[in-house]
């Protein structure tokens, strides 16, 4: 049975909303890399408020100017390689040296422009010492959406509700994320049960989910756990605090994840947007969880009770109204608790509600191109 639906799992792989894909390895070619990731400019107009008129100064501030973007871009382009990294958040060593290597870079040309504040503070990887700079660049630039990100991930660690709701507002407002993110976090928080635990991966599968919880107030009783936010060490000690048991390693990597969910196993459960990586290290430990995986050993009648009435009440109707393409990249998260439910059925010789559980896999199977893999499967 696991078996089964570990294969499910690599499945689903390919199109979990978190899209983090490299490995620790730096990429060989970086020119090819540059094409496959999107770096937006950052440059500041601020530089250019300061431009010398004259003939000899304009040379001398477009050079300036065009060092602050470089830099700029090449610390978007290390930072998008970090958040891509398939086995690891934390940065390595020889990212660091590049993130820190380009920082100079900015101040040398400008330490008051709005990005040398804001990369200061991400190059300090959850450092809260360096919130004045982020708070100086909010300043700068308060609806920029790096800035929201991070003061959102500022203040749901320090717990301002608040603060972190006004943050958030800000995105939903800005659409920041897809409505097919926000309408799956709205599906995982109804899924799971009461005072549950969610461990979730990176920016995708855990703003939307705050989003729903705090500006929305959707099931605010469920704690969100991101891996992100676990390399932040006030976040880590605040945890302990709760209760929780933390590896002693402050490298946040597969190996972390497997070690801190064999501490807390109890109401843990495991987002299914992880990427594959992190998912085979508990590969023969989880059973379906709602719209999530669940370490801690369950009674199998009651579990399976529970995924039967929140497919009928719940899931059913939600895929139904997915009916475009727009929930394409999403839909195969839904597939574990469905092969769930029709297993079930199966057993207890249903045949008619088969067919239509059935019917929704295969509807899920030709809308993300997995038909020949899936149909393999129900033989």
């Amino acid at each position: 049975m696991r078996e089964y639906l570990f294969i499910i799992v690599l499945l689903i792989s390919a199109n979990v909303i978190a899209q983090q894909t490299n490995t620790v390895e730096e990429p060989k070619n970086k020119s090819e890399e540059r094409k496959k990731i999107n770096v937006a400019p950052a440059y500041s107009n601020e530089v250019e408020s300061e431009i010398d008129e004259s003939p000899s100064g304009r040379l001398v501030d477009q050079a300036q100017s065009s060092v602050l973007v470089t830099a700029s871009q090449n610390l978007q382009q290390t930072l998008a390689e970090i958040k891509q990294m398939s086995n690891q958040k934390t940065p390595t060593p020889k990212q660091l040296q590049k993130l820190n290597y380009e920082l100079i870079k900015i101040k040398n040309v400008n330490e008051n422009a709005f990005e040398y504040h804001l990369y200061n503070y991400k190059v300090g990887n959850y450092d809260f010492e360096r919130i004045d700079d982020l708070k100086t660049a909010a300043r700068l630039q308060p609806n920029h959406p790096e800035v929201l990100k991070s003061l959102s991930a500022y203040h749901y660690i320090l717990n301002d509700e608040s603060s972190l709701k006004q943050h958030l507002s800000k995105m939903k407002a800005a659409k920041h994320f897809s409505s097919e993110l926000t309408d799956f976090a709205n599906d995982v928080l109804n899924s799971l049960p009461k005072n549950s635990i969610l461990l979730t991966h990176g920016d995708d599968d855990t703003y939307p989910l705050l989003i729903e919880q705090y500006v929305n107030s959707t099931r605010k009783d469920i704690q969100i756990i991101s891996l992100d936010h676990l390399q932040s060490e006030v976040y880590r000690e605040k945890l302990k605090k709760k209760g929780f048991k933390l590896p002693k390693s402050n490298i946040i990597n597969t190996a972390y994840f497997k070690e801190f969910v064999s501490l807390n196993q109890h109401d843990l459960v495991i987002a299914t947007s992880l990427p594959k990586s992190y998912l085979q290290k508990v590969q023969n430990q989880i059973q379906v969880e709602g719209l999530g995986f669940r370490v801690e050993k369950l009674d199998k009648i009651e579990a399976n009770n529970r995924l039967v009435n929140l497919y009928e009440s719940t899931i059913k109707p939600s895929l139904q109204s997915k009916n475009g393409t727009r929930h394409r990249k999403i839909l195969s998260n839904y597939l574990p608790l469905l092969f769930e439910v029709r297993n079930y059925w199966i057993e207890l010789g249903d045949i008619e509600k088969v067919k239509g559980v059935e019917s929704e896999i295969i509807d899920i199977a030709r809308r993300t191109n997995k038909l020949e893999q899936i149909s393999k499967m129900l033989k």
